[in-house]
């Protein structure tokens, strides 16, 4: 078979003069329809900038060819990178379309395009300057990251691989110094596992399921992985390298979820000591948060979980609050889930459609009183979640306060105090992401910055987050309690 060849008539214009560009493949004779890409070149993201396509009228030959109007072009350097054969001739005797690239099915051609008035110069070696450029790029991307700061002289070298599934790139990402690389997705190899093993050891069923390419091609498409790689980590250990890697890909997870429709997770990074030339895998299994007790008493009554799935099939605002608080459960970051069980209480208590000029009663009946005497109201959502949490409280014989062990001492909090803590740590993840104590916008601008503070010195004082603690398990007891109410109307 003969080579694939393609080749321009001028490797340098000025801006409205034309290109000849002809393909030579035994491929051609294939097809009726082809099309060329011509792409950026020397940058880290080479892209698409031009694209033409045009007829193959002579079903014998091996030659097509097309022209560039320079002037659909701006200035600078490009490469003729694709060629796309498409329409076969004859429908199933050939793949529908067939490309070939520059580089690794033709060599690399390479065009100018200078202003107008510009005049060309003889001599002008594109393909060296641009050797010359992707070398300079290489060589910074090399160069490496320092995970803490240190100079590379006092760490190991490291290469990352960290492992994302949940968002399908299908180009490479080149970023400053790391970048993006396109991957095949998850199999299901696990679930046939796992059907099998049920079924034989659990049942008296001999059935097996064949893992068949369809199977292993819908798992893929459904589960897709990209991997980010760190070409050079500087760090003092394995450890180091990672944590810094799986940062990077957190937040990168983020910004995929707007560009890409959707955010993925962290499966697994690997770390090769460039030196002593190791690797090691960090697996990220997920944590799991729920009871690890077993039992009717730890959860596992048939009874309030069959409840609680009535409920939710018959109404929409009971999935809804199902919803809410399993995003709150879910939720791994401390102060996003001040936000999302605060969401949940929130929508909870809007459901109840309080008159907001009604006096707030504390535990024993008696008005809450603002500083200056005045009655506080059942209006705005703290008040309504306080509201909602009393009445579920007083109607479940559960005590007001939240009594904890500090240091030896007893420190006990009311409702309200709770309610107020919560609220604020909803503002500060709600408008700043989270509560940053050092951050200045928020020392002067942050309505709730004392109470936030306050929260903090409390809970590191304590050695754990005990007001988080609370919130979550009033969270579960309004929703169970809501549930029961739910199913018994």
């Amino acid at each position: 078979m003969q080579p694939n060849t393609l080749t321009i008539d001028k490797p340098i214009v000025v801006s409205s003069e034309k290109v000849l560009v002809t393909i030579g493949s035994e491929s051609i004779k294939n097809y009726s329809q082809f099309q060329i890409d011509v792409f950026s070149c020397g940058v880290d993201n080479p892209a698409m900038v031009w694209a033409s396509g045009a007829p193959m009228d002579d079903a014998n030959s091996n030659v097509a060819c097309i022209t560039i109007d320079s002037a659909q072009l701006p200035a600078g350097v490009f490469e003729v990178k694709v060629v796309t054969f498409h329409t076969p001739r004859i429908a199933g005797t050939t793949p529908d379309h067939l490309q070939i690239v520059s580089g690794t099915d033709f060599p690399r051609v390479f065009l100018e395009v200078l202003p107008i008035g510009a005049a060309v110069q003889k001599g002008h070696d594109l393909a060296a300057m641009i050797k010359s450029k992707e070398d300079e790029r290489e060589a910074h991307f090399l160069e490496g990251i320092s995970a803490i700061g240190t100079p590379p002289e006092q760490n190991k070298r490291y290469c990352v691989f960290t492992l994302l599934v949940g968002v399908l790139v299908t180009s490479r990402l080149r970023f400053d110094r790391w970048e993006v690389v396109p991957f095949h997705g998850l199999d299901a190899h696990d679930s046939f596992a796992i059907a099998h093993d049920f079924l034989a050891t659990r049942t008296e069923l001999k059935f097996k399921f064949p893992y068949t390419d369809d199977a292993k091609e819908i798992s893929r498409r459904s589960k897709p992985v990209c991997v980010v790689h760190f070409p050079v980590i500087y760090a003092p250990s394995n450890e180091v390298a990672r944590d810094y890697c799986r940062g990077r890909a957190f937040m990168l997870g983020h910004a995929l979820s707007a560009h890409r429709g959707a955010t993925p997770e962290t499966i697994c990074s690997i770390v090769y000591d460039i030196d002593a030339d190791k690797a090691k895998l960090f697996t990220e299994e997920p944590i799991y948060r729920g009871n690890l007790a077993g039992g009717a008493i730890s959860g596992e009554n048939a009874e309030t979980i069959e409840a609680s799935v009535n409920a939710i099939t018959k109404s929409a605002q009971m999935r809804y609050f199902y919803l809410l608080y399993s995003n709150a459960r879910s939720e791994e970051q401390p102060d996003f889930q001040y936000l999302r069980y605060w969401q949940f209480l929130e929508a909870v208590a809007e459901s109840k459609n309080y008159d907001e000029e009604e006096v707030l009663l504390n535990f024993n009946g008696d008005p809450i009183l603002l500083g200056d005497g005045t009655p506080q109201k059942i209006a705005g959502p703290r008040n309504q979640v306080f509201e909602l949490v009393k009445s579920h409280k007083l109607a479940g014989d559960v005590g007001e306060s939240n009594v904890v062990m500090i240091g030896g001492e007893r420190v006990q909090h009311s409702l309200l105090e709770m309610v107020k803590f919560w609220y604020a740590m909803r503002n500060a993840a709600a408008h700043f992401g989270c509560f940053l104590p050092e951050d200045k916008v928020q020392k002067e601008r942050f309505k709730y910055y004392g109470k936030c503070m306050k929260l903090k010195k409390l809970t590191a004082k304590a050695g754990y987050d005990y007001i988080l603690s609370d919130l979550r398990s009033i969270a579960n007891l309004v929703l169970l309690r809501e549930t029961r109410g739910h199913s018994i109307q």
